[in-house]
C-alpha cells in the first residue's frame, strides 16, 4: 500500500485529498513541525504519481459540529468534482 487516500477514482487513477485547518494544529503530534508535517505530505502525494496516479488536494472542512461538517464537507467534494470534471467527462463538459 502506498497510501490512504480520502477518495479515489480507479477508472481516471485520481485520488482526492482533503486536509483541514485541524490537521496543522491540535492534530500536530508532539514535536512535529507544521513543515514537518507539509512536506511528509508533499513527499506522500509525489509517491502517488509516481505510481502513475493524479492527485488532487484541497482543504477540508473548518467546523468540527456535526451538521456544519458535513454541509461544508460536501460543498468542498461538490467543488473539487467540479475542478476535476474534466478527467471524468471530457474537457468543456458541465455536469449537475
Amino acid at each position: 500500500m502506498i497510501a490512504c487516500v480520502d477518495f479515489y477514482w480507479e477508472e481516471q487513477r485520481t485520488v482526492g485529498e482533503f486536509d483541514g485547518k485541524i490537521k496543522y494544529g491540535r492534530l500536530l503530534k508532539p514535536g512535529k513541525r507544521i513543515e514537518d508535517v507539509i512536506f511528509e505530505e508533499k513527499v506522500r502525494e509525489d509517491a502517488l504519481r509516481d505510481f502513475g496516479l493524479q492527485v488532487s488536494a484541497g482543504c477540508g472542512p473548518t467546523s468540527m459540529e456535526p451538521e456544519s461538517f458535513v454541509n461544508e464537507y460536501f460543498a468542498l467534494l461538490r467543488a473539487h468534482l467540479d475542478a476535476t470534471r474534466h478527467l471524468f467527462f471530457g474537457l468543456g463538459t458541465v455536469c449537475s
